[in-house]
């Protein structure tokens, strides 16, 4: 008998689903548009880029292909080469 814990996956329970439900949990970046009022210095000299959120609980954070009820929000940005992101967190309650 092996003392080596047991990590065999085991699946959880999924309930059938609408194709039409599963395409509300898809989000294709090239799809969708860029938030241009994400944050007021997006156009400005040095900061341009663009936001897209993908993820946002009912839009809280901004307009997002998914909307269901997450405890985070996702956005991505792009930006010209040489300039660096701010990677930080915010609380949404």
């Amino acid at each position: 008998m092996s003392n080596k814990p047991d990590h065999t996956r085991k699946p959880g329970l999924s309930k059938p689903i609408t194709a039409a439900e599963m395409l509300t949990r898809i989000a294709r970046f090239d799809a969708h548009d860029a938030d241009s009022a994400a944050f007021p210095d997006l156009k400005s000299e040095g900061h341009k880029r663009e936001v897209r959120y993908m993820i946002s609980t009912d839009a809280m954070a901004g307009p997002a292909p998914i909307t269901a009820p997450h405890n985070f929000h996702m956005a991505i940005l792009t930006m010209p080469p040489g300039m660096k992101p701010v990677v930080h967190a915010h609380p949404y309650n």
